[in-house]
């Protein structure tokens, strides 16, 4: 793993606690997202290096102690059975899931975090740009992101449209993360005091290496080599 010697780790950055709060982008890559964020984000970017290729590893892997941190999670692998690491978890796919959709809409996460009064430092995971994509370019799978149902049961099916539309994938993909960076730019404008952190759990793989989407335990660039995205505001 001599290619990331020189990146910086992200647990290191999320640990040192520099931030009041953490945006988590799921299934981030790097290089979609430095193309993008002068659209919608005054700031500084960096590179780091995530834990892992897939949330749960890279979940285990980073959080491996308690932070007294108030956790809003879009995404069902993240629950508050993780009390033991958090002060509160928000399972808000819980009682925010959109099944015309099938997934959190990023304007519906914005309105939960904007709702609950805090004072300690906030995590606010959304699920974009992860599949579906619900941008100007749509690709929805219902069976595969309902919280209640297998994730994996159209994974050859995917894998077999993204080989044989691959243009399509790319800007459906692009298109989700233009929709959640315009949510996170909201939360932004609404949080002005705050020192806020962007940054993703992976990246996503569209056939590099022969890796599509992201499988856990695969140590590939465009899997573990994320943003990590220091907002420009009154607080920093």
């Amino acid at each position: 793993m001599t290619h990331y010697i020189s990146l910086k780790n992200q647990k290191a950055l999320i640990d040192s606690l520099d931030w009041d709060i953490l945006v988590i982008l799921d299934a981030c890559r790097f290089d979609t997202f430095e193309i993008l964020y002068r659209e919608y984000l005054d700031g500084s970017l960096d590179k780091c290096w995530s834990l892992g290729s897939e949330t749960p590893e890279w979940f285990r892997k980073t959080f491996d102690k308690f932070y007294n941190v108030v956790y809003f999670s879009a995404n069902p692998y993240i629950t508050s059975k993780e009390t033991d690491k958090f002060y509160m978890v928000m399972d808000v796919w819980r009682f925010a899931w959109n099944d015309t959709y099938g997934t959190v809409l990023p304007s519906k996460m914005n309105e939960v975090v904007k709702s609950v009064s805090f004072r300690l430092p906030i995590i606010v995971h959304y699920i974009q740009p992860h599949f579906p994509y619900i941008g100007r370019v749509k690709l929805l799978s219902f069976l595969l992101h309902h919280p209640d149902r297998q994730l994996c049961g159209e994974q050859k099916k995917r894998i077999e449209f993204f080989k044989k539309h691959p243009e399509v994938v790319r800007v459906a993909y692009t298109e989700n993360l233009k929709v959640v960076l315009s949510s996170v730019s909201e939360l932004i404008d609404y949080f002005k005091d705050k020192r806020i952190v962007i940054t993703a759990d992976h990246g996503e793989a569209f056939g590099e290496e022969g890796v599509y989407f992201h499988p856990p335990k695969k140590d590939i660039k465009i899997l573990r080599e994320v943003p990590w995205f220091r907002v420009e505001g009154d607080a920093t």
